[in-house]
């Protein structure tokens, strides 16, 4: 024969379990937050668009470890603008292994910073200004140009970019689609010195 202590944990229980999660021996706990669904879900790569420098599509690494993007860019000079600001051209080759694709960029300077990459070098970068598109998201986000070409990636997407609504699945590659980025560039082949430089303004 149980116990009269024995009837009551098991009277207890009964009771736990009949008021469901979130709810025992009288104390409720707070419920888990809904997820959001008005965000926008990217995977640790995607392709994206920075279509005031003229790159229709470029494969970015998205890197919630880095604060500022980074884009890949030689060949840097800065200018002076009519309209006092200073710019910098610059020429990139937003194809991973393929050089022969070359767009010459210009863009204003918003600042020059010193930045620490993930191998512990130290350098200083000039910082631009320039429209980045996520899927059906567009924004202003600051870049660093840098010399990327013994990186996998052409650029990385920190996360200044990335906020708000904006959430990385890292298990997850290329949510927003896949690109034939030769067919974007086609008319840009062996274009190294090319005069039609894109301008962000």
């Amino acid at each position: 024969m149980k116990s009269e202590s024995a009837v009551e944990k098991a009277e207890t229980s009964a009771v736990d379990m009949a008021d469901g999660p979130g709810v025992a021996s009288g104390l409720e706990y707070s419920a888990v937050p809904d997820i959001r669904t008005d965000v926008l879900q990217l995977g640790w790569r995607e392709w994206v668009a920075l279509p005031a420098l003229g790159l229709s599509a470029i494969k970015a690494k998205i890197d919630t470890g880095a604060r500022t993007s980074s884009l890949h860019a030689f060949d840097i000079a800065e200018h002076p603008g009519e309209d006092g600001t200073t710019y910098v051209t610059f020429n990139t080759q937003p194809v991973q292994r393929n050089e022969s694709i070359v767009i010459a960029c210009r863009a204003p300077v918003v600042d020059k910073r010193r930045v620490t990459d993930s191998g512990g070098h130290s350098a200083e970068r000039y910082v631009v200004k320039t429209r980045l598109d996520l899927g059906l998201i567009q924004r202003e986000v600051e870049l660093t140009l840098t010399d990327r070409r013994g990186m996998l990636f052409r650029m990385l997407v920190g996360r200044t970019s990335l906020v708000p609504d904006v959430v990385v699945d890292p298990s997850a590659t290329f949510l927003l689609g896949r690109q034939n980025v030769r067919d974007h560039y086609a008319a840009d082949q062996h274009s190294s010195g090319d005069s039609n430089q894109r301008t962000s303004q």
